[in-house]
């Protein structure tokens, strides 16, 4: 045990400064231990917005109530433990639809979920894995004047594709465009998630590889307003805001929808339900090593004086590590990784990690200004990492 009570004291000096955003989702808080689900309790945007782990079935607003005839027992309490709970669970979910020509759909879905992270989707502790999706599938008239390419613009980008006759044979024009950007944290076969991060909670706020950046929420300026607490109601289409790049649309061009000048809506179906984010929250950055990405957790309240800890587990074992801390966020490129804490606003510690791989720092809060907020992030020495170190994910700490 290491304590860190002194170092702290003298670093308290540093001012605060804003972080970076990104087109990931900016924290995450940690696992739940209230109901023993082992889910993220929050996710949090890149506006500061907080969700929460949509796990209430009683709740109308949320989708888990839709999910309840598919329980093991619907009548008994949720539990992980017994298996008893729900194969997908949602943080946040949005998604608009169109009639096309022939009577069609063009659907879209996006999506903050957790699922099990296993090849049968069983519900087993320890495989909780929470991910993002944007999908597109969108029909057209299986004829040759649908051949041609399409732009779809949505919320937090803009993609093209090309219908060939090809496509339109083995279709019929349904589905024509099937897409789903997934960022999963382990798939292969998925080249937009990029490689194998070794954290199931980090994927969807590294910005390497992550697509959902803001939650989308009903316009404020347009009745009805979204219930209190909550970013809208789940079955009602309503205008919307919160797209990073200014489309809080859904269009369409391409042959197909030339007649009719495009397809393009502004009403979204959407659900979330506020929350406060934890004093702790994980910002991710991760650096694949040894024995995965390194998870660095810490516990305390991070008032003066309360007992805190910081726990590095999952590094490469007996070897040389160094703890960074700082007030501000910089995210510089480092050693094959992402440095998330600013070195030129804070300090560093050394540490040896054990046999297992593990590292502990205990320590007595000194205090700080309401509001402050830490940075801290592991680095240890690998040789199997791209850069010779394995970086942890970052811990940001707001003091209450």
């Amino acid at each position: 045990m290491i304590s860190v009570r002194t170092t702290l004291t003298a670093a308290l000096v540093a001012g605060l400064f804003a972080g970076t955003a990104g087109a990931q989702l900016r924290s995450h808080g940690m696992p739940d231990t209230l109901n023993n689900f082992g889910y993220p309790s929050t996710y949090t945007d890149q506006a500061g917005v907080s969700t929460v782990f949509g796990w209430d079935p009683t709740d109308p607003l949320l989708p888990a109530m839709g999910e309840v005839p598919f329980l093991d027992d619907p009548g008994a309490p949720l539990s992980v433990e017994t298996g008893n709970f729900f194969h997908e669970i949602f943080y946040w979910l949005g998604g608009a639809n169109m009639v096309t020509p022939a009577g069609g759909d063009a659907i879209l879905v996006m999506a903050v979920e957790g699922v099990w992270d296993n090849a049968a989707e069983a519900i087993i502790d320890g495989d909780q894995l929470v991910f993002s999706r944007i999908r597109l599938r969108i029909d057209v008239p299986n004829l040759p004047t649908s051949i041609g390419t399409y732009t779809i613009e949505h919320p937090f980008g803009t993609e093209t594709f090309e219908i060939d006759q090809a496509i339109l044979t083995e279709t019929d024009g349904r589905r024509a465009i099937n897409w789903t950007n997934d960022c999963l944290h382990l798939d292969p076969a998925n080249p937009s998630c990029g490689t194998v991060m070794g954290n199931q909670f980090q994927n969807i706020v590294d910005p390497n590889i992550a697509s959902i950046s803001h939650y989308l929420r009903w316009d404020p300026a347009v009745e009805p307003q979204a219930p209190a607490g909550y970013l809208g109601d789940l079955i009602t289409p309503h205008a919307i805001i919160g797209s990073p790049i200014g489309q809080n649309h859904f269009r369409i061009t391409g042959p197909a929808f030339d007649d009719v000048g495009g397809l393009e809506t502004d009403q979204f179906i959407i659900s979330g339900k506020l929350g406060t984010p934890d004093i702790i929250q994980s910002v991710g950055f991760g650096e694949l090593g040894t024995t995965g990405v390194p998870n660095l957790a810490a516990t305390g309240d991070m008032t003066t004086g309360a007992p805190f800890s910081l726990d590095l587990r999952s590094a490469a074992p007996n070897t040389m590590s160094t703890l960074f801390v700082s007030f501000s966020q910089a995210n510089l490129p480092f050693q094959g990784g992402t440095l998330v804490p600013n070195p030129a606003q804070g300090f560093r510690l050394p540490g040896v990690t054990d046999g297992n791989g593990d590292l502990t720092m205990t320590g007595n809060f000194p205090g700080a200004p309401p509001g402050t907020r830490l940075y801290l992030q592991w680095f240890v020495n690998d040789l199997t990492a791209t850069g010779g170190s394995a970086g942890s994910n970052s811990l940001q700490i707001a003091v209450p």
